[in-house]
């Protein structure tokens, strides 16, 4: 039985298309084709055996995707402090998210991984794509008229390593994908790459390579893509298991390998989804507001706060000798809602392209937008 869903543009808001597209057509859909939705669980296998949680039990959660994504600004900034939450946890918190976000879509809308990867590239690459341009343009602007090469010897390190070291440093930071790795190293012209990174010498740390310094994150979520269309495919008392070895990991490891490797950071990943497979006791956790389109557009700004900060403090030091929490959120905003306007949106369209949704092959592709 093939099912065409041409839902409209303006069924879909930025959270419905990033998780999934839980709309009321999505789940009449779901019961037309024979899958019962009850507590969260699918009784028909798609990609997943969970399928979404019901459509009142959904909610967007913006203010709190914007207050976690502060909570990392005020973290890199001087005099910076918001309560209940450091920076360090606060992304962990967005794994937990991302983890529940990511299952949620991958039962409901994907049916088929390359899909799903597609359009998590679209999320995220086009607005890291733009700050890394907005980074080189500010580097030679430093180096031409402020004559201050930007963090320090960066570019003496980088001729002192060998040229495919160099090149995949170059690779990673143009394309997001490994922007994790370095951080788990020590680099020195002397010495070369050392295993492990040590805190206690953040001089020769290789993280201070990379382009954009939040950017860590962003290569462990990648890494998680690639493996979450799988992960799902699993049971629970298996996840449990992987995470309870995460968990050890984080534990015994090294402080910069705890902090940044995806196998220590996957318990946080595996929280999140276990908590959409459970949603029943973990919906108090996650409800954060009704939809409203305020809330929708707070969380539409945490992403682009947190890409875009770190050049805002940056460029606050090199002209004002200051950091401020409250000049660099306040300028990260206004940054951020540009790039939603000029940028996401219009990318969030695109993204949004309805999806023929075929249950008797269990795969899912694109359609062309009539008219």
């Amino acid at each position: 039985m093939t099912i065409d869903l041409r839902t409209r543009r303006s069924d879909l808001s930025y959270d419905e298309i990033d998780t999934g597209g839980l709309t009321k057509s999505w789940l009449a859909a779901w019961r037309h084709s024979g899958e019962a939705v009850t507590g969260g669980v699918c009784v028909r296998s798609g990609i997943s055996r969970y399928g979404p949680p019901t459509l009142s039990r959904c909610f967007p959660m913006g203010c709190l995707r914007f207050y976690l994504a502060l909570a990392v600004v005020a973290w890199h900034t001087s005099h910076g402090w918001l309560p209940f939450i450091s920076g360090e946890w606060a992304v962990r918190v967005f794994f937990v998210i991302s983890g529940f976000y990511m299952s949620l879509a991958l039962s409901s809308k994907y049916g088929d991984a390359r899909t799903f990867w597609l359009n998590r590239a679209l999320r995220l690459y086009p607005t890291y794509l733009l700050f890394v341009l907005i980074y080189w343009a500010w580097y030679f602007f430093t180096w031409m008229w402020l004559h201050k090469p930007p963090y320090g010897d960066w570019q003496v390190r980088y001729a002192a390593m060998e040229w495919w070291q160099a090149g995949l440093l170059v690779i990673s930071n143009w394309t997001m994908i490994g922007q994790d790795i370095p951080c788990l190293f020590n680099f020195s012209p002397v010495t070369g790459f050392t295993y492990p990174g040590s805190p206690d010498a953040l001089v020769d740390w290789a993280g201070r390579l990379r382009t954009i310094r939040p950017a860590w994150s962003l290569g462990t979520e990648a890494w998680f893509y690639l493996l979450v269309p799988f992960l799902v495919r699993l049971r629970t008392l298996h996840l449990l298991a992987i995470g309870t070895l995460s968990f050890s990991t984080f534990l015994f490891a090294p402080v910069f390998i705890a902090q940044f490797s995806l196998p220590t950071n996957l318990q946080f990943f595996i929280v999140g989804m276990l908590s959409f497979r459970h949603s029943t006791l973990s919906m108090t956790f996650f409800k954060a507001t009704a939809k409203r389109r305020f809330d929708q557009f707070l969380g539409n700004l945490s992403y682009p706060i947190y890409i875009s900060h770190s050049i805002i403090a940056a460029m606050m030091l090199n002209i004002f000798h200051s950091d401020s929490f409250f000049v660099v959120s306040s300028l990260s905003v206004i940054t951020a809602g540009f790039v939603y306007f000029f940028l996401e949106r219009p990318i969030n369209v695109w993204r949004s392209i309805p999806i023929r949704s075929d249950h008797a092959s269990g795969t899912m592709v694109l359609l062309p937008r009539p008219g």
